[in-house]
């Protein structure tokens, strides 16, 4: 696994279509902070020499909101696919305004929809200039200078997912797990 540039794609035109890609995307995304190719945290639990806080733990406790993303995700679409499979566009249409609706309410919608992704992926694209000029080409959780900006995105990440969370409560799973990482950074800067 390489280190994602962007946890955005911009060349989805429909606010619907948007959300749902970066919802989609989101745990390949978060799975960048656990996996040993891109992250020390194994490392860092393997320091800590506590039989609750371990690698296993994290990976499973990871891997379990993946699927609760992966099976929601995959109900919405067969949902808005079946509808249109029995030719009742009028149904797909009515679930679409649903969530787009619940969307607008949430800001998460057309321009304010853009401004929070494209934030989302400046404060990303400060934690990739940092990681290219490190020695280790990694998310190191002992660098000071990186574990700051990582929180400033994971602080971001997570207003942006309490929003998210309003239209699609599945979302709670990778809020959490995104919490824990949170709690491995604390431990981190305790070790220094």
């Amino acid at each position: 696994m390489e280190l994602t540039q962007t946890w955005f794609n911009t060349k989805e035109t429909s606010s619907f279509d948007k959300l749902l890609g970066f919802i989609e995307n989101l745990p390949s995304n978060l799975e960048q902070f656990v996996d040993p190719n891109t992250s020390n945290l194994n490392r860092l639990i393997e320091q800590l020499e506590s039989k609750d806080l371990t690698y296993n733990k994290v990976t499973n406790t990871f891997n379990n909101a993946k699927i609760i993303i992966d099976k929601n995700l995959l109900y919405i679409n067969r949902r808005l696919k079946i509808e249109k499979i029995k030719n009742r566009k009028s149904n797909v249409k009515k679930e679409r305004d649903k969530i787009h609706k619940a969307m607008v309410i949430c800001g998460l919608d057309g321009d304010s929809l853009d401004l929070k992704l494209g934030l989302l992926n400046k404060l990303w694209l400060n934690v990739m200039e940092f990681i290219e000029k490190a020695t280790l080409k990694i998310i190191n959780f002992s660098d000071n200078g990186l574990v700051k900006l990582i929180r400033k995105f994971l602080s971001y990440l997570n207003s942006l997912l309490s929003s998210i969370l309003s239209v699609f409560p599945f979302i709670e799973s990778i809020k959490e797990f995104k919490d824990v990482l949170e709690g491995f950074f604390n431990i981190a800067e305790d070790l220094k």
